[in-house]
């Protein structure tokens, strides 16, 4: 999987090269970031898929650089899980993940938003097998179950058993403060 995806090319490179655009221009329309560590030492990974727009991310680069993109993060949260290890002297091997749904609406699903999210799935299924820790989906609207239906398909039982979907505040944030802790919770969720 590693030769055939080309990962050590992936790696010699910078997300700018990897993506073909400045990375603050996908920020724009992808936030995403990695900020402290759960209680278990994990890496947490936070993703604003709210106001991740696929259309404009496609006037900045292809979904073919998006993928990539992806398995150089998926590199990137495994040097943190060792780096993490090292300092707490843990065995950590997996990350945590925060995907914010908050006002998401059913016009950003479209055909590109759904073959972004289906080859990232099989990249982490197939390339990053256990590394999931936990996957805490935030302020989901009522019709995320209509998205799930469609997600849920393309994720491995086990992998969909460590998906949290928490739809208010007042669900996440308690979990959040006793699973990742304010101290390692950035300011926009409380931290």
């Amino acid at each position: 999987w590693r030769a055939e995806n080309e990962v050590n090319t992936i790696l010699d490179m910078n997300p700018e090269d990897i993506l073909g655009c400045d990375m603050h221009s996908l920020l724009d329309v992808y936030p995403h970031w990695h900020f402290g560590q759960d209680i278990h030492g994990r890496p947490v990974c936070y993703k604003m898929y709210h106001a991740f727009e696929i259309t404009r991310a496609k006037q900045l680069t292809t979904i073919e650089a998006l993928v990539k993109y992806h398995i150089w993060e998926q590199e990137a949260c495994m040097f943190l899980c060792r780096e993490h290890a090292k300092r707490l002297g843990l065995i950590v091997e997996t990350v945590t993940v925060v995907i914010d749904i908050n006002n998401m609406s059913l016009r950003q699903v479209n055909k590109d938003f759904l073959t972004v999210i289906k080859q990232i799935a099989d990249i982490d299924q197939r390339g990053y097998p256990e590394t999931l820790g936990a996957l805490y989906i935030i302020n989901a609207p009522s019709l995320f179950p209509v998205v799930w239906r469609g997600v849920r398909p393309w994720i491995d039982a086990n992998t969909a058993s460590k998906f949290h979907i928490l739809s208010r505040e007042a669900d996440w944030r308690p979990v959040f403060e006793q699973n990742i802790g304010l101290e390692n919770m950035p300011s926009n969720y409380g931290g």
